[in-house]
């Protein structure tokens, strides 16, 4: 609900500003800069609005917020699933940011960022679990499991894709239905060696 209109005056002749007391409260004030005259004296006129302040922005801790982007990437897997449009960087930023997904950093050099499951894989797991019915839910949980990345050295990226063939794939035997599968069983597998990131 907007109320009547308050318009504050300029005079930038006599230097006299013209300011109504009014008490904000609960109004937040908004409005749009004009340039008026009046006679032989020009004044700017802010018209000010007062509209109902909604709701504040929630404070949320980073659990929430991380809770909040693997629920929504799974969302926005879904929709594409749906549409039968694919795409792997679905799951990259800005959708998923990096500090988010950040699970630790190399002892080598950390000149690259890995997904240490392949987005690719992650992809058509997700359309699999969806063409088999699973919810949104279920993705979040997936995501939330193997959707992390480690920064590497070069010489570490270099080994891993293609001295080892593991580019876009897991080692042999890997599997999203285990539960006890490893999502950084690639850099295992590359003796890569890593610190743990704390991310939320």
């Amino acid at each position: 609900m907007i109320e009547p209109e308050i318009c504050v005056r300029f005079s930038r002749k006599n230097g006299y500003q013209n300011s109504p007391t009014y008490d904000f409260g609960e109004w937040l004030a908004s409005g749009i800069l004009q340039a008026c005259s009046w006679g032989e004296r020009i004044f700017y006129v802010f018209s000010i609005r007062f509209m109902k302040q909604g709701p504040m922005r929630p404070t949320l801790s980073n659990v929430e917020i991380s809770q909040r982007i693997f629920s929504r990437a799974a969302w926005v897997m879904h929709q594409s699933w749906e549409e039968n449009w694919r795409h792997s960087r679905l799951l990259d930023e800005p959708l998923v940011p990096n500090h988010i997904i950040r699970a630790g950093r190399s002892r080598m050099g950390s000149e690259h960022r890995e997904h240490v499951v392949p987005l690719a894989l992650i992809r058509d797991e997700c359309e699999r679990m969806f063409a088999l019915g699973r919810d949104v839910a279920s993705v979040t949980r997936l995501l939330e499991r193997h959707l992390k990345i480690v920064m590497i050295s070069k010489a570490e990226r270099q080994r891993l894709d293609f001295e080892l063939g593991l580019k876009t794939c897991m080692p042999d035997g890997w599997s999203f239905e285990d539960d006890y599968a490893d999502p950084f069983a690639r850099l295992h597998a590359a003796g890569i060696k890593w610190d743990i990131v704390q991310t939320v």
